[in-house]
């Protein structure tokens, strides 16, 4: 039996049993190994090592240490109440705040599930009792969480500058106009259906709100100014800012609104040390995973076959993009790109496409998975909080899936959306 079919039977049946991720990848190419015959067994630990041999990866649980801090010491509250002092008084407000809430959230945590679950388990109660629909709530709300992982920082950048040898920081940087874009156009949405349906206003609760409202929500803000000033003006390494950021957020948290307790880091530190491990397996397992499917040429026959369908870049970006919707909505984003980035990468560097907008694109594509059943991760969480059937919100995302699949365009078609921030360094 072909060990690149043997491998691919192994792995659907893998996911079938339901096995974590990594535990079907590392089987999947332990079945590709055995059929394959004649490899020294000493290939295995070396290809596990070399996948998780990255400086760039210590970020990764700072700034999973950083999200869960504000997770659990409320602090996405104060994002809301922030947000709601300069928009909540327009028609549908609550959704315009809940967007802009998301935004603030991911440019702290840079994980999408994190922030359906601090944000929205805060404002789709408080939504649905307001009087907005509650599938309208839970699809607005796990639509906006996926901009946590465009808008830097973002964990998935990370792992992609590790995959393709790129720079986190510029990655972070080109994330930025992309997440703001998506954001605007899920608020662009939200207000057309606030305006159809006749939501309510937000009531003006007076200067001091506002006022407490700032004094409250600019230091949760100022974590933004931290990564992303940082890192644009050359001060800090990705890796520095997350830790930076990560000790900010202690501050703030143990010592400024007092919301977490030395008890509760032994909680945060265990979470995110066992979330980070997590990413290194997967991370380690998929590298032997793609260096089989490597050495079997397989980038090299689905390079061949795409240019000899089409040699129009702009057609096979089109193709690659079918294929990344499609891979969203059965598999997580982050096996979902370590998985197929290697793949493409021999024809998008044959086709001339700059790895750092290739990047951009991956992310947002995959961002759209997150919130498309039935694997979506922010969906279920949600659907977790909202108590809404699957089917009703699955409709309700429509019109929030076809504008962020517009700005998928946009950012693949029109390369200086990702790129302009960076030419100005």
């Amino acid at each position: 039996m072909p060990v690149v079919p043997a491998m691919f039977v192994v792995f659907f049946l893998a996911i079938v049993l339901g096995l974590p991720i990594f535990c079907v990848l590392a089987a999947a190419s332990l079945a590709g190994l055995v059929i394959w015959g004649g490899i020294p067994l000493e290939v295995i630990p070396q290809r596990l090592f070399t996948g998780i041999d990255s400086f760039s990866l210590i970020a990764i649980p700072f700034f999973m240490i950083g999200g869960l801090v504000m997770e659990r010491g409320g602090l996405a509250k104060k994002l809301l109440d922030f947000s709601s002092i300069f928009v909540g008084r327009i028609r549908g407000g609550l959704a315009v705040v809940d967007v802009i809430a998301c935004m603030f959230f991911g440019g702290i945590s840079g994980a999408a599930s994190a922030e359906a679950a601090a944000v929205g388990s805060v404002i789709i109660p408080d939504m649905i009792k307001k009087g907005y629909n509650d599938d309208f709530t839970v699809a607005l709300t796990v639509a906006a969480a996926s901009i946590g992982v465009v808008i830097p920082p973002s964990i998935p950048m990370v792992i992609y500058g590790v995959l393709t040898d790129q720079s986190v920081g510029d990655l972070f940087i080109g994330g930025a106009i992309p997440g703001i874009l998506i954001g605007l156009s899920l608020i662009a949405v939200s207000l057309v259906i606030a305006w159809k349906r006749n939501y309510p206003r937000e009531d003006f609760r007076g200067l001091r709100h506002v006022a407490l409202g700032i004094l409250r929500g600019f230091p949760v803000l100022f974590t933004i100014i931290i990564i992303f000033g940082g890192i644009f003006l050359g001060v800090f390494t990705p890796t520095e800012a997350a830790a930076a950021a990560a000790v900010y957020a202690l501050i703030l948290a143990l010592f400024v609104y007092h919301t977490v307790t030395f008890k509760d880091l032994i909680r945060i530190f265990e979470k995110s040390g066992t979330m980070a491990a997590v990413v290194a397996l997967l991370i380690a397992s998929s590298n032997i995973f793609s260096w089989i499917l490597a050495t079997q040429q397989v980038p090299a026959i689905l390079r061949d076959t795409m240019l000899a369908i089409t040699t129009n870049k702009y057609l096979i970006l089109a193709m690659i993009l079918v294929i990344y919707l499609i891979a969203g909505c059965i598999m997580d984003l982050t096996p979902a790109m370590i998985i197929l980035v290697p793949i493409f990468l021999p024809l998008i560097n044959q086709l001339g496409i700059s790895l750092l907008h290739f990047g951009i694109i991956t992310v947002v594509a995959l961002a759209i998975g997150l919130y498309t059943p039935p694997v979506g991760t922010a969906l279920a969480v949600g659907l977790a909080i909202g108590k809404v059937p699957v089917g009703r919100v699955t409709k309700a995302l429509v019109p929030f899936f076809l504008a962020m699949v517009a700005i998928l365009a946009l950012v693949t078609y029109v390369p200086q959306v990702s790129l302009y921030l960076l030419s100005l360094r």
